[in-house]
C-alpha cells in the first residue's frame, strides 16, 4: 500500500522538456552602428574609396560572436551604447578583398568576453579584434595611403541571432551606389537624406565665399 504522498508523486504530470534548439546552426551576435557614425563613413568613403562597394546603410556593425556550434538555450541580447576609436585598417579574406577599420572599444571586448565566458564559444582567432567592413572589393586598395578615420564610432542595439553562413555573400549582392560609382544621395534612405544636405550645405558655403571675394 502507498502513502497519498506516493501517489500524488506518481501521478504527478511532468512537463515535457522544451527540445526546442534556438540556434541549430550556430550563433551569430553583432552591435549596429549608429546613424551619425555612418553618415561619417559614407562620406569618408566618398572622398577615399569612389567606387568601391560596402555594406547597406543599415547593415553597418560590429560582430561580437561568430560560432558555428549549434546551441539550444535561448541568449539575451543586453542593452548598451558604446564608442570605439579607429587603430588602422587591415584586409580579411584569402584575397584580400574586403577592408575593415579596426578598433578599440574596451565594452566590446568585455561584452565577447562575458559571452565567451557563460556559453563556451570558441573562436578562430587568439583574441577578439572590435572592427567593422567598410568596402567588399579593396584588393588594388592602398590601406597605407587611405587617412585615419578622425571619428568616434558609435554602436548600439546588440542582436543574438542564428547564424547564417550566407550573409557575407547577400550583403554583397545589394549595392547601395549608382550606376555611375558614386554615392546615391538622393536614394530615400535616411544616410542618402543626410548627406544630400550636407553636399548641399557645402555649395551654399562656396557660393556665399565666391560672393564675399
Amino acid at each position: 500500500m502507498i502513502t497519498y504522498k506516493q501517489f500524488i508523486l506518481e501521478n504527478e504530470e511532468v512537463e515535457p522538456e522544451d527540445e526546442t534548439i534556438h540556434y541549430p546552426g550556430g550563433v551569430y551576435s553583432s552591435v549596429k552602428m549608429r546613424e551619425e557614425s555612418i553618415i561619417a563613413i559614407k562620406k569618408y568613403m566618398e572622398n577615399y574609396l569612389p567606387g568601391h562597394s560596402g555594406p547597406e546603410d543599415d547593415n553597418f556593425h560590429c560582430t561580437l560572436i561568430y560560432s558555428k556550434k549549434e546551441r539550444k538555450e535561448l541568449i539575451e541580447p543586453n542593452e548598451y551604447d558604446c564608442t570605439g576609436t579607429f587603430l588602422h585598417f587591415s584586409k580579411f579574406g584569402e584575397d584580400g578583398a574586403t577592408l575593415v577599420a579596426e578598433i578599440s572599444c574596451e565594452p566590446l571586448v568585455q561584452r565577447n568576453a562575458d559571452l565567451v565566458e557563460a556559453y563556451g564559444f570558441v573562436s578562430d582567432y587568439d583574441e577578439y579584434l572590435p572592427h567593422f567592413t567598410l568596402v567588399y572589393d579593396a584588393s588594388e586598395v592602398d590601406i597605407n595611403s587611405l587617412p585615419p578615420l578622425d571619428f568616434a564610432i558609435q554602436f548600439h542595439d546588440e542582436t543574438i541571432e542564428p547564424l547564417d553562413t550566407e550573409w557575407a555573400n547577400k550583403d554583397k549582392d545589394k549595392d547601395d551606389k549608382s550606376e555611375d560609382g558614386k554615392l546615391d544621395t538622393e536614394d530615400g534612405t535616411i544616410v542618402g537624406n543626410a548627406l544630400n544636405k550636407m553636399k548641399n550645405d557645402e555649395e551654399k558655403e562656396d557660393k556665399k565665399s565666391d560672393k564675399e571675394d
